[in-house]
């Protein structure tokens, strides 16, 4: 029992990685050809 429990937490932590890069590359993209975005600070500029 104890083993499914860990490959169900395992699969739920890799769920939550791929969301937040999911979430993160949809702001990019939804941003990357508007000012206000970069304004506000949604897009981080190389130094």
């Amino acid at each position: 029992m104890r083993k499914g429990k860990n490959k169900a937490e395992e699969d739920l932590d890799n769920l939550k990685t791929y969301y937040k890069k999911l979430c993160f590359s949809i702001r990019t993209t939804r941003c990357s050809s508007s000012r206000s975005c970069s304004r506000k600070g949604f897009i981080r500029k190389p130094k």
